[in-house]
């Protein structure tokens, strides 16, 4: 489905549940994770499972190969444009 923002997981800086991310070879996450509270283990195999970023308290990055997060600022979110009223 479609990001909102390019926000694809979100929870409230209250939320402290551990996460787990778990990518294959053809897996990819693409967007902007916001979960300030959470803890990640983000795992994966020969490629990278997200790209994007991820905004947490801790994370955990595991795996074979080329595991890891690829920051594109394509995939963050905008903030809003600036508007002129008379």
């Amino acid at each position: 489905g479609e990001q909102y923002n390019w926000i694809v997981i979100y929870a409230p800086p209250s939320n402290t549940c551990d996460n787990l991310m778990n990518g294959g070879a053809s897996t990819q996450y693409i967007g902007t994770i916001y979960t300030p509270g959470a803890n990640w283990s983000i795992t994966g195999g020969d490629r990278s499972p997200l790209a994007g970023q991820v905004i947490c308290y801790t994370a955990t990055v595991t795996g074979a190969g080329s595991v890891g997060i690829d920051f594109n600022p394509n995939y963050s979110p905008a903030p809003p444009a600036a508007r002129l009223i008379n």
